[in-house]
């Protein structure tokens, strides 16, 4: 595998938001200014359905000139599981020898008919799998500096450094567009701001351990966007919106009840992963701009 491209690890990304940001990714058509080189993991519990959902991603049709040049693989992942996890970053260390972007999407909202047995599983899923995803990908992300991106390098404060794995070079350093960054899928409903708001349309919405996961996954972004901020990775956290998802239960009920189109709420996790919301980082953006905490 070529490391001119840039790498993109998705979990979760069989159905819904996962499937929806690799879809666009992939769609998008390149430009003199800003070709698409991307290679795109997708991952899911079954190896099976991240094939599947692989099968789906058409080549892109766009107007004449660079192409996009995206690729993608399947990966088996449950990111509550140590060993899965240890494996993925065992596989993407082999092929590619660094990760670019992580994206945290693989995300839960579980009705179980208990508050404790919801909190154990949406704060497993949500954000300690988010949390082993980070740990785990941190030293390919250190990697991934400069790397990839176009194959282009350019200024920035981090001292020049190696590459390690396939093809190891001294690169010069990199410009935030091309700074490794980590994306986790959370939501307004984990803002304590928003949830104590009167105001809020979804002030009484009852979902408490998935706005707890969210909350906390919020947390997670301030403190590793302060941390690995210095090591020139960008962390984010997403709020896709409310929108007609699996997620959301029925899609097709949930958007008669006025969830908003997915595409809208993948087109956010584009915009952060092509460096469009960089003025951004270390916050909770949204489709309109931010969230308070």
């Amino acid at each position: 595998m070529s490391t001119s491209k840039s790498i993109i690890l998705i979990t979760g990304a069989n159905t819904g938001l996962g499937l929806l940001t690799a879809k666009l990714l992939s769609s998008s058509p390149s430009s003199s200014t800003s070709p698409k080189h991307y290679h795109i993991i997708l991952t899911s519990r079954s190896l099976s359905s991240a094939e599947h959902a692989i099968a789906t991603l058409t080549p892109p049709l766009g107007p004449p000139g660079p192409p996009n040049t995206t690729t993608f693989s399947a990966l088996e992942l449950d990111v509550t599981n140590p060993e899965a996890v240890e494996r993925a970053v065992t596989y993407v260390e082999r092929e590619f020898g660094y990760l670019n972007v992580l994206v945290n999407n693989a995300g839960v909202s579980p009705k179980l008919g208990g508050l404790r047995k919801d909190a154990e599983v949406a704060m497993g899923v949500n954000f300690v799998g988010g949390v082993g995803m980070t740990e785990a990908c941190r030293e390919l992300l250190r990697k991934g500096r400069g790397v990839g991106r176009e194959g282009t390098i350019a200024s920035h404060s981090i001292p020049p450094f190696f590459v390690v794995g396939k093809g190891a070079q001294k690169l010069t350093p990199p410009s935030h567009r091309t700074a490794p960054r980590i994306i986790y899928l959370s939501s307004g409903l984990g803002s304590i701001a928003i949830a104590s708001d009167p105001t809020d349309p979804f002030y009484n919405l009852d979902v408490t351990a998935y706005r707890a996961s969210k909350a906390a996954i919020n947390m997670l972004a301030v403190q590793q966007a302060k941390i690995l901020g210095k090591e020139g990775i960008m962390v984010f956290a997403v709020d896709p919106g409310w929108r007609a998802t699996g997620l959301s239960g029925d899609a097709a009920a949930a958007k008669a009840r006025g969830a908003g189109d997915p595409e809208g709420g993948a087109q956010v996790v584009v915009d952060v992963v092509e460096g469009r919301r960089d003025a951004d980082v270390g916050k909770l953006v949204h489709e309109g701009g931010v969230h308070p905490w």
